[in-house]
């Protein structure tokens, strides 16, 4: 035998028939009340199915938005270009003559300091007073 909580869902749900269903009517305490109840639960679930229907649509539409736009994207870009945005700022070309730059000031500033210094004259910091 169902328990009365298996008896009310499968009531619920329009399953039972016949000898079970009048049986299951008339140990209901307030078939008026659970009628109202049998009613709203068709209602909340006619709701749930619509709102679940609404919401595959969305997702649908969005991603196939998104993929338009990817698609879009990458065929008006030719691939030189895309390559071209993809490569970063810093090339290897750009750092060897950056790191040839930074010898030649280095070395220019070098021998300007050398250059001023004599290096027979005893320095500053080794002089005692």
């Amino acid at each position: 035998m169902k328990t009365f909580e298996e008896n009310w869902t499968a009531w619920l749900d329009g399953q039972l028939s016949g000898r079970e269903l009048s049986e299951f009517e008339a140990s209901l305490p307030d078939k008026a009340a659970a009628e109202a109840e049998k009613a709203d639960s068709k209602e909340a679930w006619r709701a749930f199915e619509e709102r679940a229907r609404c919401a595959c649509a969305d997702k649908r539409r969005v991603f196939s938005h998104q993929l338009r736009e990817r698609i879009m994207r990458e065929s008006s870009v030719p691939s030189v270009e895309r390559e071209a945005k993809a490569s970063t700022w810093w090339t290897i070309p750009r750092l060897l003559w950056t790191g040839t730059a930074s010898l030649a000031v280095f070395l220019i500033f070098t021998v300007f300091v050398i250059r001023d210094k004599n290096p027979a004259e005893e320095s500053q910091y080794l002089r005692r007073f």
